[in-house]
């Protein structure tokens, strides 16, 4: 089996978990003020998907343009490109984000097998938006063009993982292409994945470091993936009364106003929000 497949077996069964098992979409989202305890979400968050549509068109993309990019430079290199951009990626996105703003999914990761392609396979015929025949260099020009016209968007959409990831792809297969004589053999499924680890931990200490903020992101975060929106409310009220008068207070507050536009609440008021409607 190729390792393209098998990274899709395992978002599709991450997915199932997800389904089944309550807290478990919540133990591994990106965000970067829980990353110093909780290093493992910079790799984790590649495999989960916010619901059914987003798995789909992500892992139909990942098919053909990830088995396209393996049967050209092989699982060990392809593999390298995948986790290095997916980890790229979630760098953009928390270099422009706050530290309690979350994220989830492979797209950074499968921009940046885009990014190799267009160095790789710049001929490639693709058919954008299933339709319009063009070549695979046209197309990722047109995709960075998106990207970068979404930057600021309040769409849901982490434009800048996808434009990072998509640059990181595009700078690994290059260093490669340059490299005519050879000096650097392809790596091994093993190589590229230990070099993965390695570095994904450092970005996830990095990150987490900086925005640790005592902590406080990672209870906030606990309160956004609640079980329902009741228990949602009352975890956060439970943090304003906690964290009140403390400097802590501001970024409960943030993410408290993030999550919900209206809540008949006394610790939601605190924060300045309005307090008329349901939550």
């Amino acid at each position: 089996m190729r390792i393209t497949n098998a990274v899709i077996l395992l978002c599709v069964f991450f997915f199932i978990f997800q389904l089944a098992i309550p807290g478990f979409t919540e133990t591994g989202v990106l965000f970067s003020g829980g990353l110093l305890t909780e290093p493992w979400r910079v790799f984790t968050s590649m495999f989960l998907h916010a619901d059914l549509e987003h798995l789909f068109f992500n892992m139909f993309a990942l098919f053909i343009f990830g088995n396209a990019l393996e049967r050209r430079v092989g699982g060990g290199m392809f593999l390298l490109i995948y986790f290095v951009s997916g980890i790229v990626g979630a760098a953009g996105f928390m270099l422009v984000s706050g530290p309690g703003a979350s994220a989830l999914g492979a797209s950074g990761a499968i921009f940046g097998v885009i990014g190799a392609l267009i160095v790789v396979a710049p001929k490639m015929v693709v058919y954008l938006f299933g339709a319009v025949p063009m070549p695979m260099a046209a197309v990722g020009l047109i995709y960075a063009a998106i990207e970068l016209f979404g930057f600021g968007r309040a769409d849901n959409i982490a434009h800048s993982a996808h434009l990072l990831g998509l640059v990181g792809g595009f700078a690994l297969a290059k260093i490669y292409e340059k490299d005519e004589e050879g000096r650097m053999p392809l790596p091994s499924a093993k190589s590229a994945a230990a070099f993965s680890l390695v570095f994904g931990l450092l970005v996830a200490l990095v990150f987490g470091f900086v925005n640790y903020g005592d902590g406080i992101y990672v209870e906030t975060q606990r309160c956004t993936y609640s079980a329902d929106e009741y228990e949602n409310v009352a975890c956060f009220e439970g943090l304003v009364e906690k964290y009140g008068g403390t400097d802590a207070l501001n970024a409960v507050c943030d993410e408290y106003l993030g999550t919900y536009l209206y809540v008949k609440a006394e610790g939601f008021e605190k924060c300045g929000g309005i307090a008329n409607g349901s939550g």
